[in-house]
C-alpha cells in the first residue's frame, strides 16, 4: 500500500494502527 499514494490514503483511513500512513496522508493527500 505504499507504492500508489491514493492506495495508502485509503488504507491510513482503513487502519488506523499506522500512525506513520495517517501522518502522510495527512501531510500530502492523493499527491
Amino acid at each position: 500500500g505504499k507504492s500508489k499514494p491514493e492506495n495508502t490514503a485509503a488504507y491510513g483511513l482503513t487502519v488506523p494502527k499506522s500512525p506513520h500512513l495517517e501522518t502522510s496522508t495527512r501531510s500530502r493527500p492523493q499527491t
